[in-house]
This record gives structure tokens, C-alpha cells and sequence, in this order.
């Protein structure tokens, strides 16, 4: 198992309020490589993906899981419509700046991008998406890979509260 983080750029940030939280901040570029078939890279740049896949919005106040979730105005309201699809790769979802959303994130085999054409998890925005992982996982990656997170904040219960972790790579293929 390799874990290698790289902060070349890495900018100041300012912690979330509240007791115990606990919270990763995805400021600075993490590459997990936990088996040839799972990488994750955090904070890459955006600008580089493909055009040719959907792009998704989730808005965890105006939102709507009934709607089509393929612009701001029909945005899905939960991740756990997100947790139900296939997303692939060159696949967007952009969360809606500054929202809160009930984790977690639950991301498997058929939601998977690659290397050259990530599925891209982001905001809409500047500010950063939360994510509440309450005592569990805020994302938790199953036997996937190919996937990029930029500008999210998961926070937890606090410590010994949580039993699981802000972000889970697992694989066992």
C-alpha cells in the first residue's frame, strides 16, 4: 500500500466551527494509490477534463432528487441520489458552493472514471462544499478509481465519536 501526499501550492484555510468537528480539508493534492486498479487524485485541476460526459448539480436547499439533476435549476437535493447512479467517466458533479449535505458519498465500481478522463467531484463555486459524515465515512470508495475531489470539506462527529474516516479508499479486487 503506497499513500503519497504533494503540496506544491498549498494556500491557507480556515478550520469549520464546532466542538470536536472533525474535518479534511482537500486544499493540497493527495494521490492514493491503493492497488493498480484504485487511484484518487484530490485538487486537480478541473479545467482539464473532457467535455464529453454529464455534468450533474446537487443543491442541498433548492434541490430535487425527482428532477434531472443535469442543471442548477433542476439539481438533485441529496447525495443519496448520487450513491444510486452510474457515474462515469468525464461524468461532473458539482455540489453546490457553501451547501451542506448528509453524507456519506458512496462511491463503487459503477461510479468510476480513469486517469486521462476522471469523474470529477467539485463546487459550483469558490467556497467549499461540506459533507457530514456524522460518526461514519464522509466518502467511502469501493473497488473504484479514476476519481477526482476538489474543494470539499468533510467533517465528522469528533474524535471518539467517529468510527469511521473523513475519506475511505478501499479496494479488495
Amino acid at each position: 500500500m503506497r499513500l503519497e501526499a504533494f503540496a506544491p501550492q498549498f494556500g491557507s484555510t480556515t478550520r469549520p466551527s464546532g466542538p470536536a468537528s472533525c474535518w479534511v480539508v482537500m486544499a493540497m493534492m493527495l494521490v492514493a494509490s491503493i492497488s493498480p486498479s484504485l487511484s484518487v487524485a484530490i485538487n486537480q485541476d478541473v479545467a482539464t477534463v473532457a467535455t464529453s460526459g454529464t455534468v450533474y448539480f446537487v443543491d442541498s436547499q433548492l434541490g430535487d432528487d425527482a428532477q434531472t439533476g443535469t442543471s442548477p435549476e433542476t439539481a438533485w437535493r441529496s447525495l443519496a441520489k448520487l450513491n444510486t447512479l452510474p457515474l462515469r467517466a468525464n461524468d461532473v458533479v458539482k455540489l453546490r458552493s457553501g451547501g451542506v449535505f448528509q453524507g456519506p458519498l458512496y462511491l463503487d465500481a459503477n461510479q468510476s472514471g480513469r486517469a486521462s478522463e476522471p469523474l470529477v467531484i467539485t463546487t459550483d463555486g469558490e467556497a467549499p462544499a461540506v459533507i457530514l459524515a456524522g460518526d461514519g465515512h464522509g466518502v467511502f470508495a469501493y473497488n473504484t478509481g479514476g476519481i477526482v475531489f476538489e474543494n470539499l470539506v468533510i467533517e465528522g462527529a469528533g474524535i471518539g465519536q467517529n468510527t469511521g474516516t473523513g475519506l475511505m479508499l478501499y479496494t479488495d479486487q
